[in-house]
């Protein structure tokens, strides 16, 4: 029976040790090198453990610190969210800077005498019962230990030797002892506490007026910033309340209300004033600028020395426009030119019949055409050139260049003068004339005009004297005969004379050119 009670027990071990620890033995994850390895590479970290400058071993499970000796360049360590029983094994992480050991197990803070320069370090939601160890730590700026066991104001007492910490969270802890302020007021740099969720709240009165009054350097009390009229009210309050209780601390505080209001009325009325004084400065300065303005347009200008225009650029080239002087021949060119354009335009809004100097000009001209319209000469060149170009250009230019269009177009006048001779020259193809239906003959040979036959057809005179200036007269009065005579025979040859009149002066009818009625050849072409 003893031996079958040892087998039992012996048994009943195996079964336990194959289902696991017994309920309420904590099993963690074990930190090995391979583990912390595959952490590396899940968060895309150096695989070389002294390149990486910050590791996450959060939320993982470790239950202790452990293998970090080739970690040796971390600056921030995540740790929270695990089973770790204390702080240990960061023996080689002299330059971390940063370091969360939230929401673990701890119970002491110990072992972090390398961690010199460290400036932050969270703690909170572990179960640590006092603030200690961290005096050597002279860079700490941020100490989180809310959610602890701190109950005592000793429990508290090393802050004071932080000289740097500026940031304090003992919030919800059970801290009960109002003794406790004593030790924030003599934290030289303390711009952040933390307080709310600790029993002393409620017993110390008036207690964020008292807290803001004590402590000077304070800039943030739980939730609310502090800003300098608080201040300024907490501490008119603390005064009333030493001196006349209750009733002189509101009427201090309210004095001290009524104060600032004061002051930022005054200040604004400052501003206001100094705006309207900068306004009128620039009106003023704005309307002498405007008379001095005015002064200098009024002013005469010198003759001699008048004042260029603002410098132009040729759109074309690019260079910059000199202002020059015409050039004497340009501008005779052009106004001759444009003298005789506007003879030519008075001569052909004149009535239809010929004037004497129309009659010299075609006895001038025996192939019917106006040699000084057809063949453009070097004024028409010239007028051409400056009607292409902008007036600043040619009148703008310099000397040598104006002599030269000058000389390039008196060149291509005479040129086109020589064209012209030779189109003179060449006889006028002559139509065909069909045999005459009966005998007629000219008014006068000498006329300068094609004259009307007998049949009532209009022929071309192939030979044409030229007029002498004493024959203006005779001239007009055969014409006047021949007129007399067309019309007569008109009347015998109805049909005749209505085709002749439909046919304006100057066209082309079946037998020729008419030259009757032609003022000017340019029209014909």
């Amino acid at each position: 029976q003893g031996r079958c009670r040892e087998a039992n027990r012996a048994r009943e071990r195996g079964r336990g040790a194959a289902r696991g620890p017994a309920p309420g033995t904590m099993v963690g994850v074990e930190m090995t090198v391979k583990a912390l390895r595959e952490s590396c590479e899940k968060n895309k970290l150096y695989r070389t453990a002294r390149l990486n400058d910050k590791l996450f071993l959060h939320y993982v499970g470790w239950d202790k610190i452990a293998n970090l000796d080739e970690y040796t360049g971390l600056k921030v360590l995540w740790l929270e969210g695990n089973g770790l029983l204390k702080i240990e094994g960061l023996e080689h992480q002299r330059l971390l800077r940063t370091l969360y050991l939230q929401e673990n197990v701890i119970e002491k803070i110990e072992n972090l005498e390398q961690q010199v320069d460290l400036d932050t370090i969270n703690l909170s939601q572990n179960f640590i019962s006092k603030i200690e160890n961290l005096s050597h730590m002279q860079e700490l700026k941020t100490l989180i230990i809310s959610q602890n066991r701190l109950s005592r104001p000793e429990d508290v007492a090393q802050v004071v030797d932080l000289k740097s910490l500026s940031c304090l969270d003992i919030q919800k802890n059970n801290i009960e002892d109002p003794v406790v302020v004593d030790y924030f007021e003599r934290m030289p740099n303390l711009a952040v506490l933390y307080l709310q969720g600790n029993p002393v709240v409620k017993k110390i009165r008036f207690y964020r007026k008292t807290l803001i009054n004590r402590i000077k350097s304070l800039k943030y009390l739980d939730d609310k910033p502090v800003f300098p009229e608080e201040r300024l009210r907490a501490e008119a309050w603390c005064r009333g309340l030493a001196d006349g209780g209750i009733d002189g601390a509101r009427a201090a505080e309210k004095a001290e209300i009524d104060r600032q209001r004061e002051e930022k009325r005054a200040k604004d009325e400052k501003n206001f004033r100094a705006f309207e004084a900068m306004m009128l400065e620039g009106k003023r300065i704005r309307a002498e600028r405007e008379a001095s303005a005015k002064s200098q347009a009024s002013a005469p200008l010198p003759c001699e020395t008048a004042a260029p225009p603002p410098p132009l650029v040729n759109p074309h080239s690019g260079e910059a426009v000199l202002y020059r002087e015409e050039h004497p021949a340009a501008k005779a060119f052009r106004e001759g030119k444009l003298a005789r354009a506007t003879a030519r335009a008075a001569a052909a809004s004149a009535p239809d019949a010929p004037t004497p100097g129309a009659l010299k000009d075609e006895a001038s001209n025996p192939g019917g055409h106006d040699s000084a319209a057809h063949s453009h000469s070097g004024e028409h060149a010239v007028k051409d050139l400056q009607d292409r170009l902008p007036q600043s250009d040619v009148a703008c230019s310099s000397p040598e260049t104006q002599n030269q269009i000058g000389a390039s177009a008196i060149q291509d006048g005479v040129e086109q003068d020589q064209v012209g001779e030779q189109h003179q020259a060449a006889p006028m193809p002559q139509p065909e004339l069909p045999p005459p239906a009966a005998e007629h003959t000219h008014a006068s040979d000498d006329s300068p005009v094609a004259a009307q036959c007998t049949t009532g057809q209009v022929c071309q005179s192939t030979e044409v004297q030229p007029a002498t200036a004493s024959e203006p007269e005779t001239a007009t009065e055969e014409g006047d005969a021949l007129a007399v005579q067309a019309r007569a025979e008109d009347a015998t040859r109805p049909s005749e004379a209505k085709a002749k009149a439909s046919q304006p002066a100057g066209t082309k009818n079946e037998l020729g050119w008419s030259s009757i009625g032609v003022t000017d050849v340019d029209e014909l072409d």
